[in-house]
């Protein structure tokens, strides 16, 4: 949680992360924080000014990207010696705790793996999906992931389940299913779409909500953890075998509870063996729905439900499934005549309001999912849309210094932020480069390969700065250079990107 101090004018002077309620972690107390603040505005005016200006030059530098010349491949073989270097052999994920799910930087891996000699790198991608799809942080009863795990085994998460989370997955067990067809991922997928449609789907639309709370009766993971006592009891005879596979003990393996996952039995069994553990795992859902239920926060954003758009649309073509596709023309189609229609283009609806304008991401995974659903449409209109998205970035965020805002305008901030790092999402400048790409192969317009040229070496001096966020940069750049292939015609020779 972020706490910012600012003057009468929403100028920022002082800020932090995180200030405990008592003196700890080597942190004053969010008390002596306010004293502190209060002191320095009474009597030290100068050095609050001093912070003003500090502050917002830090804000507009870290706005200025460093541009270079494209990346070639081989510099992508150094970064990703780098990223190797950090990852968890036994665990799968980067570091040690909290590990996030880091989608990019695992889709990165994976799609690298595709094209190097060492087997470590898809090692280490399917090392990550198979602990993150079996661990705590996945809900083994009612399908989908939590956000991240408060340890390095994925045992213990931080209960609260993200759309975009479960949307940016669901592609890459796709993609991973298509090449291993490994049934556990392919379960996961199915799981998970129909939490979202059971679950985080808005009543009367066809829209998502953007996330449900950790809390529930007013303690955390409150709904989703037990004791073996309940189990064995719901269970009765079965609960033997279903205690030894899903981690159920008397001592529990969280604060004295117990967090259902199958780390220790990773495998997938035989199907009669799976099917009689579904049918547990159903029986233990049951009972768990009649507890109080987390708190559904049902703001509709446009960038994530446009993620969910590319993730049921690819689940559809993987798995020949043609609901999930009609489900994706029909999230894009009700995005379109709500949220992002022609009249205005916002990026929360709220109560079936427009609560703040629409943000470059909201762009992006629109042109992104337009393009998605155009690959397997019998019509021009998603590339039509997603022409038009792209004249409006154009027109609305571009730096003439190279690159996109994040914002249309500044808004009264100080700087507008313009970055190529992943954050809690992939960064909305790298998710556009490989829409770029699309759209100058299936065009063959010169100008989709100039802008896409552009807005690669706009960032191309960073692109080793800070390895560990910039997945969706590199995986761009693999795609890049993975579709700069040579294309001749009459004696001709050209590259196609």
């Amino acid at each position: 949680p972020l706490t910012a101090f600012l003057t009468p004018k929403a100028e920022a002077f002082f800020g932090g992360t995180y200030f405990p309620p008592k003196p700890m972690y080597g942190r004053p107390s969010f008390k002596d924080i306010l004293k502190g603040v209060a002191g320095s505005w009474t009597s030290e005016q100068d050095k609050i000014e001093y912070n003003v200006a500090a502050i917002s030059q830090a804000l507009k530098e870290e706005a200025r990207s460093k541009s270079g010349n494209i990346p070639e491949k081989s510099t992508l073989d150094q970064s990703m010696m780098k990223l190797i270097s950090g990852f968890d052999p036994k665990h799968g994920g980067f570091g040690t705790e909290p590990k996030f799910p880091q989608v990019p930087l695992v889709n990165f891996i994976w799609q690298y793996s595709k094209t190097a000699d060492d087997d470590i790198f898809r090692k280490a991608s399917l090392i990550t999906l198979d602990n993150i799809c079996q661990g705590g942080i996945y809900d083994h009863l009612g399908g989908g992931f939590f956000r991240y795990a408060t340890d390095e085994r994925w045992l213990v998460p931080h209960f609260e389940k993200m759309l975009y989370d479960n949307a940016l997955i669901i592609p890459l067990l796709c993609d991973a299913y298509t090449d291993t067809k490994n049934r556990l991922y392919k379960a996961r997928v199915f799981e998970t779409i129909d939490f979202l449609q059971q679950t985080m789907k808005i009543s009367g639309t066809d829209m998502f909500a953007a996330a449900l709370d950790a809390d529930s009766d007013g303690r955390e993971g409150e709904y989703y953890i037990w004791s073996k006592a309940e189990i064995d009891l719901l269970l009765g005879i079965d609960a033997l075998e279903f205690n030894k596979i899903y981690d159920v003990t008397e001592e529990g393996n969280w604060d004295g509870q117990v967090i259902l996952n199958r780390l220790q039995h990773q495998g997938i069994f035989a199907e009669k063996k799976e099917n009689k553990l579904r049918e547990n795992l159903k029986t233990l859902k049951t009972t768990r729905a009649q507890r109080p239920a987390p708190t559904r926060d049902d703001k509709i954003l446009t960038d994530w439900n446009a993620m969910t758009v590319v993730a049921l649309a690819a689940a559809g073509e993987t798995f020949d499934q043609k609901d999930w596709t009609e489900a994706a023309h029909k999230l894009y189609e009700a995005i379109r005549h709500t949220v992002f229609s022609e009249d205005q283009k916002g990026h929360c609806l709220i109560e079936g309001k427009i609560t703040s304008r629409a943000l470059l991401d909201d762009y992006v995974w629109m042109i992104k999912a337009a393009l998605g659903l155009y690959k397997t449409s019998t019509t021009d209109t998603y590339l039509k849309d997603a022409i038009n998205f792209y004249e409006d970035v154009k027109r609305l965020f571009k730096d003439q210094d190279g690159g996109y805002f994040y914002t249309a305008s500044t808004d009264g901030l100080p700087a507008r932020p313009k970055t190529i790092n992943d954050t809690a999402v992939p960064s909305g400048n790298a998710v556009l480069i490989t829409s770029l790409i699309d759209l100058a192969l299936i065009t063959e317009d010169k100008v989709y390969k100039d802008d896409l040229h552009a807005l690669i070496t706009s960032f191309a001096g960073e692109v080793d700065l800070a390895p560990y966020a910039m997945g969706e940069y590199y995986s761009a750049l693999l795609k890049f250079h993975e579709k700069q292939s040579l294309v001749c015609s009459e004696g001709q020779c050209k590259t196609a990107l």
